[in-house]
């Protein structure tokens, strides 16, 4: 964590929230950068790492960043994050940030589980079923209030290493053998 942030040129001594992925209306970006202005979120030293092309007006953001007064505390990079640098930015990052408004699932969250980083979902089907069934974060209401205090629950010490052991047991689970070994198990059914 301590060479990311210090290649990204980002604090090592707050705690990071990330925002990644393609910026879309549907990911709940806005709602996100809300969250950040809400008690008890707004009296944190946390920081909000938004990486990610933009396939809106990235104006959008930045307004509400400044009409929030947040510029301290919001990193914005709205460029492609190439391999490399979703290495950094996911090993810089203390939790993900996947409040959408609407979705099935997330390739994030994947990605999210390889570099065993505890993820704040919306409750909807296809965010909320992995973390139900692997506890490898929380689920929050679609509210930018709720938002805040969730994400002030799991950015606890006491919350953030407790979801290290689920991600330990779920790493044999998502491998390749245990994907071709479910794969053989189903072509023998057929």
């Amino acid at each position: 964590q301590e060479k990311a942030r210090e290649a990204l040129g980002w604090p090592q001594d707050k705690k990071i929230v990330l925002f990644f992925g393609l910026i879309r209306k549907y990911k709940g970006l806005d709602m996100l950068i809300e969250a950040f202005s809400k008690t008890p979120l707004n009296r944190l030293d946390v920081i909000l790492a938004i990486v990610g092309e933009a396939y809106e007006p990235q104006l959008k953001y930045t307004k509400l960043i400044r009409k929030l007064n947040l510029e301290e505390r919001i990193i914005c990079d709205f460029n492609y994050a190439n391999s490399q640098k979703a290495s950094q930015v996911f090993s810089a990052a203390d939790v993900i940030a996947l409040t959408y408004i609407s979705a099935t699932q997330s390739g994030v969250t994947s990605l999210a589980y390889h570099f065993k980083i505890p993820l704040l979902v919306s409750d909807l089907a296809g965010l909320r079923n992995p973390i139900l069934e692997d506890q490898t974060g929380m689920i929050t209401e679609i509210k930018a209030e709720k938002i805040a205090v969730n994400l002030n629950k799991i950015l606890s010490d006491d919350s953030l290493s407790e979801f290290q052991p689920s991600f330990q047991k779920v790493g044999d689970k998502y491998s390749w053998k245990s994907f071709g070994l479910s794969l053989m198990n189903f072509m023998g059914q057929l």
